[in-house]
């Protein structure tokens, strides 16, 4: 399964975007969830940049159908089984006739971010709060700040 399948012409970036699946250090975040969860985050990152793309209904349609079933592949895990549904997933819809770069451009995104998902977030560093005053030395203050001034 290590493998691209046999008669399909990815891109050098599509090549690329299988082999960090196969090759993930990290388990995928989706392996195991519901279908509708998965299928949800993925159409928050798929249907905005489909909207901008000014497709037709029908041609939007299919898009979606694509992420969808994206979406179900990424309840798969381990072993390159990931990457082997997905290339299942893009033979069977460039059959269809739906542009490799295109797919090409969603899976990118989905996986960019599910990526990001994975990692620690960065340490924000908080500078030391000073210790609030008591009544008397805010007054103390006061009189030695009038008192010099």
């Amino acid at each position: 399964m290590s493998g691209s399948m046999t008669g399909l012409k990815l891109t050098p970036a599509m090549h690329a975007l299988l082999k960090r699946c196969r090759e993930a250090k990290r388990p995928n975040p989706y392996f195991g969830h519901e279908f509708a969860e998965c299928e949800k985050s993925v159409r928050q990152i798929v249907d905005p940049l489909l909207m901008r793309a000014g497709l037709g209904l029908v041609i939007l349609n299919e898009y979606r159908w694509f992420a969808r079933e994206v979406a179900g592949c990424l309840r798969a895990d381990g072993d390159g089984i990931l990457a082997y549904h997905l290339e299942q997933v893009l033979q069977k819809w460039l059959s269809y006739g739906l542009e490799l770069r295109t797919m090409e451009l969603l899976l990118g995104e989905v996986f960019n971010r599910i990526e990001k998902m994975g990692q620690p977030e960065p340490e924000i560093l908080v500078a030391p709060q000073s210790v609030p005053r008591t009544g008397t030395e805010v007054a103390n203050a006061k009189t030695e700040a009038a008192d010099t001034g």
